[in-house]
């Protein structure tokens, strides 16, 4: 089958056209990442790498993930990724993705990796995706980091968030109160 010259050009603009999709969402103008990323806090206290998932709970999955810029909260605060191996089965997820490097210092756009760990007692880092970070403040001057967030390549995966304890069952954080509180659902 012989296709014509019009036709490889159109099937090479649409692949380039998909292939430059998922790059589209974190090249943006420089000055835009941290609002975007503030818009797109990710207020999920089961990404700690204190939390272990128990037998009855959904396991974290960022292979769905829509690449962006992220910012991650618990507990009211701004939390980062960590940058030290999390054990397998931490982070709400069987496989933590953990950030290899420091965190920038400068507002610059930092090139990183997170690495994956698989739970082989000889290799924390089985496998390595490319995030970038940049440091941001608010605006009431408290720094918070965007993560620029691909999709991870297989379930169960998912990028770990802080190292606060979450809430027991039954609770929230109530940030009026800076503790966990009782969900009451008399209300609802």
């Amino acid at each position: 089958m012989k296709l014509s010259s019009a036709v490889v050009v159109m099937l090479l603009t649409v692949f380039m056209a998909e292939s430059q999709l998922g790059q589209a969402s974190c090249n943006i103008d420089e000055d835009a990442i941290c609002d975007r990323a503030y818009n797109n806090t990710r207020i999920e206290p089961h990404r700690s790498s204190a939390f272990v998932p128990g037998a009855g709970d959904t396991l974290i999955c960022d292979n769905t993930l829509p690449e962006g810029w992220y910012r991650f909260e618990a507990q009211g605060l701004s939390v980062q990724i960590p940058e030290s191996c999390v054990q397998e089965y931490h982070c709400g997820t069987q496989v933590p993705l953990w950030l290899n490097g420091p965190h920038p210092i400068n507002s610059q756009i930092a090139d990183r990796h997170v690495c994956a760990n698989y739970g082989d007692p000889d290799d924390c880092c089985s496998e390595m995706i490319g995030i970038r970070i940049k440091r941001c403040t608010d605006d009431a001057g408290n720094v918070f980091y965007a993560y620029c967030l691909p999709p991870t390549p297989g379930c169960s995966q998912a990028y770990c968030a802080g190292n606060q304890a979450p809430c027991p069952a039954g609770q929230v954080w109530g940030n009026a109160y800076g503790k966990c509180v009782n969900l009451d659902l008399t209300y609802l």
